[in-house]
């Protein structure tokens, strides 16, 4: 009787032995099943470029900002563009606020106005403890949202607001009410 080596009785052995067992599905149907509607809900909606209206001492000034806020409302950012209307500057171009749970922080400042009537907002202290009031449950339409802080001029605190508005928006009549579920 001929001698089998033991390599080719091993290979025999576990060939017949794969042979009959299952194999795993492909990763795509090991994922949890999701439809296109369960997808779409998941996504951010795009940033808006809107404007704040800050008013500080009677007096109220445009800025250009870019802003963001999550479906439910309560997570988002606003960066102000580079390019301001007269009378606004931004210190640096990662100037910034960020809304998390309502409540305000940021970083870097703006100054509004011109000569006695200079008002510089640090972002990082004059936001206090103020918290972003959302307007509305489906997203940015007229007004979007608004705040409060405190500005200094020629060394006193001023008070101030800001109301976020989406210049886009038309009365509710379609084209850029951003009001698309979010």
């Amino acid at each position: 009787m001929k001698k089998i080596s033991s390599i080719f009785l091993a290979s025999l052995a576990f060939s017949i032995g794969c042979k009959d067992a299952s194999a795993p599905g492909s990763s795509s149907s090991l994922a949890a099943p999701t439809s296109a509607r369960n997808e779409s809900s998941y996504r951010p909606p795009p940033p808006i470029d809107a404007y704040m209206d800050a008013t500080v001492d009677a007096t109220t000034y445009n800025v250009s900002v870019t802003y963001f806020m999550n479906p439910p409302g309560n997570n988002g950012w606003i960066s102000f563009s580079k390019n301001q209307p007269a009378g606004v500057s931004i210190s640096s171009p990662s100037a910034r606020i960020t809304i998390t749970d309502g409540a305000l922080s940021g970083r870097g400042s703006l100054t509004f106005g011109s000569g006695a009537n200079t008002y510089l907002l640090n972002l990082a202290t004059g936001l206090g403890k103020g918290t972003f009031e959302f307007s509305g449950t489906k997203g940015c339409s007229a007004t979007c949202g608004g705040f409060t802080f405190t500005a200094t001029s020629s060394g006193r605190d001023v008070e101030g607001s800001v109301n976020l508005r989406n210049p886009a928006y038309r009365g509710g009549i379609g084209g850029g009410d951003f009001s698309n579920g979010y």
